[in-house]
C-alpha cells in the first residue's frame, strides 16, 4: 500500500485540522475570514491559469498551497456552519411563550414524557411577532391524547428555554450535543398547550421518509413481538432506537455487539447486495447498467432517509454511492479513496459530524478492515471454506476493533473482552435478521407468507438477544477504563498507526513508535492512579427531584440520596469523573422522620451535615444546632428564617429538588441573614476538597 495512491487522504488530514482549529478559536475577525476566502479563490485561479498555459510550477509549492487552501476551506466551512446552524436567534430576548413551529420527527416515547423534534419558525408577541429559525425539542405528557404528526405546523404556549448545561462532574454534555444538532431550545408542554394549525402540512423528502418509517414501525408492532424483540427489530431495520431501554443497551454494549443496533455499513451493504442481486436482469440490456445504478442510488438514499440519516448511515450511503457510480461506468474504485471521498463530502455539509462517536467509529472500523484484515487473513490461510469463513469473521473483528479501541476507551470508558465471541454469533445472525426483516416489511400484506416470515424474524432476534445476554453475563466480560483521557487516547492512536506502518507498510520504525507510545501511556495511567488514590472529596450533586451527595475517598465512593432507587446514569458519570470503578461505589437511601431529629444529621469526613426536608421539625428551645453543611431537600415545611436563626456558621446548599419559587425564597432568606449559601442550579455541583 502506498500513500501516493491516496491523495485525498492527505487533503482530508488538513481539512480536519481546519475544522478543529475553527472549533477551538473563538475570535473571528472579519478581515481574517475575508483573507482566508480570498486565498482559497486565488490558489484555485492561479493553478487553473497555469494549467491552461501548460506551465506546471514546483510540486513543493503547489502541494503547500493546496494543503493550505484545504486547511482554510475546512476552517471557513466550520465557521459558516456555526453561524447558520449553531446560533440561537432568541439569545438577546426573553424566553418566548407563544410560537409557531413545524414538527420534523416521529414521537419518541420516554418514561414520563413524549419527545418531539421541531423547527421553530415564528415567535408571537403582543405587538405582532418576528421570524426565528432554530431547532427545538417539545416534551408532552405521556397521557396526551393528540400528538402532532410529522410535517404539522403547531402553535405552542410554553416558555422556550435554553437547554441547561451539565451541573454534575462527569455528566454528559447534552447542551453541546444538541447544539451540534442545531437544537437550541426546549419546552415542557401540558395538555391543551399545543394546537395544530389548519393548513396543509409541509411535505418534503424527510416528511415522506418519516411517514414510511412510521408505517413500517406499525408493521413490526402488529407482529406482536415481545418488547425487547420489537425494540431490536426497530433499531436494526429502521434505525429507531427510542424503544431500547437502558438494560438492553447495556447488554449489547457489554458484549461488544452494540454496533449491530446502529444502522451503518453492515446494514447498508446487505441492503445494497440484496437489491443489486434482484436487479441483475438490467445488466443484460443495453442501458441496463445505468438504469440499475440509478435505481440502486435511489433505494440506498431512500433507505438512509428512512433510517434517520445519521452520521454512520450517511457515510455508508455516500461510500456505496461511489461504488455504484464506479460500477455503472465499469471502473473499479479503491475502497479507501471512496471512504475518504465520503468523509470529505459529509464534513463539507456538516463539519460537526467529526465529533460524533458514530461517525468516528464507522470510519475507523472500515479503515481498519480494509487495511488490516487482508494481512491478518494471509497469516491465517486455510483452504477449508468453513474455516475460511470463521477466519474472516475473526480477522474482521480484530481489524475493526484495533482501529476503534481508542475511540471506545475514550468515549465509553469500557472495553468488551469477548467481542470476538459475540461477533461470531451476532454478525451471521444479524445478516439473517436483516434479510428476514426486509422480507417481513415488504411481504407483510400477504396473509400466510407474511405471518410465517414475521415469526422467523422474531425467533432470530430472540436467539440473538439470548446469545448477547449470555456473553454479557460471563465473568470478566467488561474491562472498565476509568482512567483514560484525551492524552491516553492520542498515545494509543500513535501505537495503532505504528502497528499499521509495521505490519502493512513493513516499516520497522512503526514498531518502535508503538512501543514508545504504549510505554508513555502506561506511565501516564499509573501516575494518575496514584493521584486519584490520594483524593478525598465531599460532593453535593444535582439529583433532580431528590437530594444527592457523597464522599469520595481514594478510588471508593459512598453516595447518599433521598431516592429509594440509585440514579444509575448520574452516579455512572460522577464515578467516572473521580476514577471510581462501579464495584467500589455504594449508594444508601436517606430515611428521615419527624419523630427523630438525629435521622436528619449525617457525619461524613468529620463534617456534620443536616438534611432539611418535609419531615424536618425545629426542636423546641433556643439551643443552636451544630452543622457545617445544610442540604435543603424537597418540600421543607419550616420557614427559612426560623432555621437560619438556629444554625450558624454553615453553608446552605439550595438544590434543584426545590421549586423555582422556593429556591428564590431560600436564597433571599440567606442573604438577609448574611449566611453562606450555594445554588446548585446556577453554580453546578458543590465540591469540597478534604485533603
Amino acid at each position: 500500500m502506498s500513500f501516493r495512491a491516496l491523495p485525498l487522504l492527505r487533503l482530508l488530514v488538513f481539512f480536519i485540522a481546519g475544522i478543529f482549529t475553527a472549533n477551538l478559536v473563538v475570535y473571528r475577525p472579519v478581515w481574517l475570514i475575508t483573507t482566508g476566502c480570498s486565498f482559497v479563490v486565488l490558489v484555485i485561479l492561479w493553478l487553473s491559469f497555469n494549467w491552461f498555459r501548460g506551465w506546471y510550477p514546483s510540486r513543493l509549492i503547489v502541494g503547500f498551497l493546496v494543503l493550505m487552501a484545504v486547511f482554510i476551506a475546512g476552517w471557513m466551512i466550520t465557521w459558516r456552519y456555526q453561524s447558520t446552524h449553531m446560533s440561537d436567534p432568541l439569545s438577546g430576548c426573553s424566553d418566548p411563550d407563544r410560537w409557531v413551529a413545524r414538527v420534523v420527527s416521529l414521537p419518541g416515547h420516554r418514561t414520563n414524557s413524549i419527545r418531539l423534534a421541531a423547527r421553530l419558525e415564528y415567535v408571537l408577541t403582543d405587538s405582532g411577532g418576528f421570524s426565528a429559525e432554530t431547532g427545538i425539542l417539545l416534551y408532552l405528557p405521556v397521557t396526551s391524547d393528540s400528538i402532532p404528526n410529522v410535517g404539522d405546523r403547531i402553535v405552542g404556549f410554553g416558555f422556550l428555554r435554553p437547554v441547561p448545561a451539565p451541573l454534575n462532574p462527569g455528566a454528559f454534555d447534552y447542551k453541546s450535543y444538541l447544539r451540534r444538532q442545531g437544537v437550541m431550545r426546549q419546552v415542557w408542554l401540558t395538555e391543551g398547550n399545543v394546537k395544530v394549525l389548519k393548513q396543509k402540512a409541509c411535505r418534503d423528502v424527510f416528511y415522506y421518509a418519516e411517514l414510511v418509517r412510521q408505517r413500517l414501525l406499525n408493521v413490526l408492532y402488529r407482529a406482536g413481538y415481545e418488547p425487547d424483540v420489537n425494540a431490536v427489530a426497530s433499531a436494526i431495520l429502521l434505525g429507531y432506537d427510542d424503544l431500547l431501554d437502558a438494560e438492553l443497551r447495556q447488554t449489547y454494549t457489554g458484549s461488544g455487539a452494540m454496533h449491530v443496533l446502529c444502522v451503518s455499513g453492515l446494514h447498508v451493504g446487505i441492503f445494497y447486495a440484496m437489491f443489486a442481486a434482484l436487479l441483475f436482469p438490467f445488466a443484460r440490456t443495453r442501458r441496463g447498467e445505468v438504469i440499475k445504478t440509478i435505481i440502486l442510488l435511489v433505494l440506498i438514499w431512500g433507505y438512509a432517509c428512512i433510517t434517520g440519516l445519521s452520521a454512520s448511515v450517511s457515510r455508508s450511503a455516500t461510500m456505496f454511492t461511489f461504488v455504484c457510480i464506479g460500477g455503472g461506468f465499469k471502473r473499479r474504485t479503491s475502497v479507501l479513496n471512496s471512504l475518504t471521498a465520503s468523509a470529505f463530502f459529509l464534513l463539507s455539509i456538516n463539519p460537526y459530524f467529526l465529533f460524533e462517536a458514530g461517525f468516528q467509529l464507522s470510519f475507523a472500523a472500515v479503515a481498519g478492515i480494509v487495511t488490516f484484515q487482508p494481512v491478518l487473513a494471509q497469516w491465517c490461510y486455510t483452504g477449508n471454506k468453513v474455516l475460511a469463513y470463521c477466519r474472516d469473521l475473526f480477522t474482521v473483528s480484530i481489524a475493526a476493533q484495533l482501529f476503534t479501541v481508542p475511540i471506545i476507551l475514550f468515549g465509553f470508558h469500557q472495553f468488551p473482552n469477548y467481542f470476538i465471541l459475540s461477533n461470531l454469533i451476532v454478525i451471521p445472525l444479524s445478516y439473517l435478521v436483516l434479510v428476514t426483516g426486509m422480507a417481513t416489511l415488504l411481504l407483510s400484506w400477504i396473509p400466510l407468507v407474511g405471518s410465517l416470515i414475521a415469526r422467523l424474524l422474531g425467533f432470530l432476534i430472540s436467539l440473538m438477544n439470548d446469545g448477547v445476554s449470555f456473553i454479557e453475563n460471563l465473568p470478566g466480560s467488561v474491562t472498565h477504563a476509568t482512567i483514560f483521557g484525551l492524552p491516553e487516547s492520542i498515545l494509543l492512536w500513535l501505537a495503532v498507526f505504528g502497528i499499521f506502518f509495521w505490519v502493512v507498510m513493513s516499516r520497522k520504525q512503526g514498531l518502535v513508535i508503538s512501543l514508545i507510545s504504549l510505554i508513555i501511556m502506561i506511565v501516564s495511567i499509573h501516575y494518575q492512579e496514584i493521584s486519584y488514590s490520594k483524593q478525598h472529596v465531599l460532593v453535593v450533586a444535582d439529583g433532580g427531584k431528590h437530594l444527592l451527595f457523597g464522599e469520595i475517598a481514594g478510588r471508593q465512593a459512598k453516595w447518599f440520596g433521598s431516592s429509594s432507587a440509585p440514579p444509575v446514569w448520574t452516579l455512572k458519570g460522577m464515578n467516572q469523573h473521580y476514577a471510581v470503578r462501579p464495584e467500589y461505589s455504594a449508594y444508601q437511601c436517606i430515611v428521615t422522620g419527624m419523630d427523630s431529629l438525629e435521622s436528619h444529621f449525617i457525619v461524613r469526613a468529620s463534617k456534620r451535615i443536616v438534611v432539611i426536608d418535609s419531615t424536618f421539625v425545629i426542636p423546641k428551645g433556643d439551643s443552636k444546632l451544630a452543622a457545617e453543611l445544610v442540604l435543603i431537600g424537597q418540600r421543607p415545611r419550616v420557614r427559612p428564617e426560623w432555621v437560619l436563626d438556629r444554625i450558624e456558621g454553615a453553608t446552605w446548599v439550595i438544590g434543584n429538588s426545590l421549586s423555582a419559587y422556593r429556591r428564590k425564597q431560600w436564597e433571599e432568606a440567606c442573604r438577609s441573614s448574611r449566611a453562606n449559601y450555594y445554588r446548585i442550579d446556577s453554580l453546578g455541583a458543590l465540591e469540597i476538597t478534604l485533603n
